[in-house]
């Protein structure tokens, strides 16, 4: 066997190795991200009854990565659907949290 070609393709697996391992770190820490601004958002818009923008003005650094948006009934409307908050990062990365009358917010 070659050992040129045995040097090249071990250096290639580790290499891909140290991409997996960066690449899985990136999308918890981005999952991490779109449940917080989730569960914020949506206590801020559900609990202490703010629109979501004035929300969003008060968020950590960090937070503005993900894009948030309400879903459901707000305020005193009544609907089917859960009311909650939907949160995407990148548009690949999901998060979700549902307001409960009784409970508040909970993430899904």
């Amino acid at each position: 066997m070659n050992f040129k070609f045995v040097v090249a393709a071990s250096v290639l697996v580790v290499a891909m190795m140290l991409l997996y391992q960066t690449a899985e770190k990136k999308v918890d820490a981005a999952f991490i991200v779109a449940n917080a601004v989730a569960k914020t958002a949506c206590t801020c818009v559900f609990v202490a009854k703010r629109p979501l923008e004035a929300c969003r003005k008060d968020d950590p650094p960090g937070f503005s990565l993900a894009r948030a948006w309400v879903t459901g009934a707000v305020g005193d409307e009544t609907s089917d659907a859960l009311s909650g908050v939907s949160t995407s990062v990148m548009w690949v990365v999901r998060g979700r949290a549902f307001y409960w009358p009784d409970l508040g917010c909970q993430l899904e």
